[in-house]
């Protein structure tokens, strides 16, 4: 009879590692499913509803055309074509760099590549969602719910039909946001400081995944200041995080803090 159960044994696990590769294999059958109705979503809105009404959009693409045809950052329309401070330089060189490859006025394009951005936004908010939920049970769940709500999102999805700062700014966002949680999970997945400290390999990961961060927040930042704000809260979460661990941490969070 032992004999009998033990070779079952290995049938049940078989049987448990196809059911679990079925199951993954149909997560990631929905999530590209989500990922083609962002996208599909998103270019979409900006074909079917262009909207090149708001005065700041047609700054934007002045300055850009300018950029390129007279070699000067100004949004001025004639000659002399003063330089300006009347905006930051991120959107206008974003156009910019689509302009020089589909047309100076090819606002469609713009609005194409803009869905696409906004697109992979809905991805790192699905990644928000894997690295916050508690339960590893329910990571992958949370994350399709998140990105399952982020795609039908009209709100984000309307500024692709604009040339506005909203779609590459809010990407930024989120990817400085994402590499934040990577720095924070590489430093906190322990309480032993002194096997921290030994863990030269997880600490040098942190390291990059701030620098990274910083790199995003500061883009961010060129293209609306108010993405300063963001910058300002991870700051402030990890100035917390440093005072928490004062005496252990406050040499390593400091030098966290200045890369970021």
């Amino acid at each position: 009879m032992s004999a009998h159960v033990a070779a079952q044994v290995p049938l049940l696990n078989s049987r448990f590692d196809v059911s679990v590769m079925l199951k993954q294999r149909k997560q990631w059958v929905v999530f590209l499913a989500l990922l083609i109705v962002a996208a599909g979503f998103r270019i979409f809105v900006a074909h079917r509803w262009p909207n090149d009404a708001p005065d700041d959009g047609r700054v934007y693409a002045q300055m850009a055309r300018n950029v390129l045809e007279q070699h000067v950052y100004s949004h001025e329309t004639q000659a002399p074509y003063d330089p300006s401070l009347i905006r930051l330089p991120g959107y206008p060189l974003f156009l910019a760099a689509i302009y020089s490859v589909f047309g100076h006025t090819n606002n469609g394009a713009v609005r194409i590549i803009q869905a696409l951005i906004d697109a992979g936004t809905c991805v790192l908010v699905a990644l928000l969602a894997f690295y916050w939920e508690p339960d590893d049970k329910r990571k992958r769940v949370s994350a399709i719910a998140a990105f399952a709500l982020a795609a039908v999102c009209p709100f984000t999805t309307i500024y692709a039909a604009t040339i506005l700062t909203e779609v590459p700014a809010t990407f930024l966002i989120m990817a400085m946001l994402v590499a934040a949680t990577l720095a924070f999970r590489n430093i906190s997945t322990t309480e032993d400081t002194e096997q921290v400290n030994k863990n030269h390999k997880q600490s040098r990961h942190s390291l990059v995944w701030w620098c990274v961060g910083g790199m995003l927040g500061g883009l961010a930042v060129l293209f609306r200041p108010d993405s300063g704000l963001f910058v300002a809260a991870i700051g402030v979460t990890l100035a917390i995080t440093g005072l928490l661990r004062f005496k252990e941490e406050f040499r390593r969070t400091l030098l966290m803090g200045t890369l970021f």
